[in-house]
């Protein structure tokens, strides 16, 4: 799959896993204004290369902007990932690289990860022709400015929620507390269907095998098995987008989290 060039319109998101990338399809085509491939085409990259290894290529419905996940297939390998595909930026001309992430912990830890990932642009940089600039604690971004190439921002952009307002206590309790894609996908799931959730909250805390502290995965595993059992985890990640009745709460419970302004970026431009 060609078509305009995307010089200065590209984007790579660098995520944990497939499920990321599965959740990360359904944002990009039902919210950012991409576009599937047709099935069995191969999308190519702005170098023209086919995207391969588990990464996901999309174009925009005009063609003009071009957006790349690029799961690292597992948290230890995610920094790694990020050096490669910041190397990569370089070359393809990239404008955005995003750094999408669990922190695992009741907190999303955004500053200190932007904090490393300065460090190990700096660190690469030595001896190099780029550098840091415009570092944003706020929009948790910062510049890397090349000489003799082009630019490419950085974003962080941690899964992380509040709990929706309005919910009773049985249904917060179907909500993992770790911030995680988990706590995200259930907390939207959790203002679509709120007796599912508290059916499969109660349903959990009577299993005896549900191990402790509370898993960030089980809520959202065993909704998807209840509920959605044909779909698989990828599937019914992605089909969340595509459902009115949880795209809306997943925009909203986004809009007020860390991560909205670098999913921003991925959006239709205006005008």
């Amino acid at each position: 799959m060609s078509g305009p060039s995307t010089a200065g319109a590209a984007a790579i998101i660098v995520c944990e896993g497939y499920h990321d990338r599965a959740f990360w399809s359904g944002l990009l085509i039902n919210h950012a204004g991409f576009v599937a491939p047709p099935k069995g085409e191969r999308v190519k990259d702005p170098a023209g290369m086919p995207v391969t290894g588990g990464q996901f290529g999309f174009r925009s419905v005009a063609g003009e902007r071009y957006a790349e996940i690029v799961p690292a297939r597992g948290v230890s390998k995610l920094l790694e990932t990020f050096d490669i595909q910041l190397k990569r930026s370089k070359r393809l001309a990239v404008r955005h690289l995003i750094y999408n992430y669990d922190s695992d912990s009741p907190t999303s830890g955004a500053r200190e990860r932007l904090a490393t990932l300065r460090d190990r642009v700096v660190n690469a940089a030595k001896g190099a022709t780029q550098q840091v600039t415009d570092y944003d604690e706020d929009r948790l971004q910062f510049e890397v400015s090349r000489t003799g190439g082009a630019n490419t921002l950085v974003a962080v952009c941690p899964w992380a929620c509040d709990t929706p307002e309005g919910l009773e206590e049985g249904v917060r309790n179907g909500i993992p507390e770790k911030q995680t894609l988990e706590r995200l996908v259930c907390a939207a799931y959790a203002s679509a269907e709120p007796d599912r959730v508290t059916r499969t909250a109660v349903w959990l805390a009577e299993n005896p095998a549900r191990a402790e502290p509370r898993s960030a995965k089980s809520e959202a595993f065993s909704l998807m098995a209840k509920w959605h059992p044909v779909d698989g985890v990828e599937r019914f990640y992605e089909s969340l987008w595509e459902d009115e009745r949880t795209r809306g709460p997943l925009l909203k419970l986004l809009a007020s989290s860390e991560a909205w302004p670098a999913i921003r970026l991925l959006a239709v431009p205006s005008g």
